[in-house]
């Protein structure tokens, strides 16, 4: 991980998964770089081709259907339901639970979904911790009732 290389052959699609064939040529660059961050987006967003094959992160978004079949589960920050697979890693997530989900975007099945990659690419809110740390004020704003460090 974290080399960038270079690489030439003929772009294709096959069966709608777009890829690098005939490679002719594969050559490193730089070794030990950094890994690209992801690029934050709407639950909507991940459903277009734009994204496909991009590290992605969608947060606050509610799981809508736990078990949308074949191992996905279906996520909703309010911009429109998209779906995560267990391709990479396996999570088993609670419907109604809000979460935050990373991973590339892939597409199979005439379907755009997350990749997570591993446990820390679906991590939930915890709305009780959230709750106990924070209070409306009378403008209806979070105020924070952590002691300030002043």
């Amino acid at each position: 991980m974290g080399d960038s290389v270079v690489v030439k052959g003929k772009v294709v699609e096959n069966f709608s998964d777009t890829e690098v064939s005939n490679i002719t040529e594969t050559n490193i660059i730089a070794s030990g770089k950094p890994l690209p961050g992801f690029a934050l987006v709407t639950s909507a967003q991940v459903n277009t081709e734009a994204y496909e094959g991009v590290l992605v992160r969608v947060e606050n978004a509610q799981c809508t259907n736990a078990a949308a079949g074949f191992g996905m589960f279906e996520i909703n920050d309010g911009s429109g339901p998209c779906k995560t697979d267990d391709d990479i890693y396996a999570y088993v997530p609670t419907n109604g639970v809000y979460y935050n989900v990373s991973g590339p975007v892939y597409y199979s099945y005439s379907e755009f979904k997350i990749l997570p990659r591993f446990a820390a690419d679906a991590t939930y809110r915890d709305w009780e911790t959230d709750r106990k740390s924070t209070r409306l004020n009378s403008s209806h704003e979070f105020v924070s009732r952590m002691p300030s460090s002043a």
